[in-house]
């Protein structure tokens, strides 16, 4: 969750510089910041449609840390 929240806030920052990222470059940032030994969890969310922004990443993550 502190990966997540890293992103969260660069996301943030890029935004306040009125530098947007669609929810599309946000998901696939993040899957891709992932650290290697997370090739289970970049596989699960790059082929699952349900994922659509950085908060459907962020809700499986959760999930999968519980």
């Amino acid at each position: 969750m502190q990966h997540l929240t890293v992103i969260r806030n660069m996301i943030s920052e890029l935004r306040d510089v009125r530098h947007r990222m669609t929810d599309e470059q946000q998901v696939q940032e993040v899957i891709r910041s992932f650290p290697s030994n997370w090739e289970h969890m970049h596989v699960n969310l790059t082929h699952n449609d349900n994922i659509k922004t950085f908060y459907d990443v962020a809700r499986h993550v959760e999930l999968e840390e519980d």
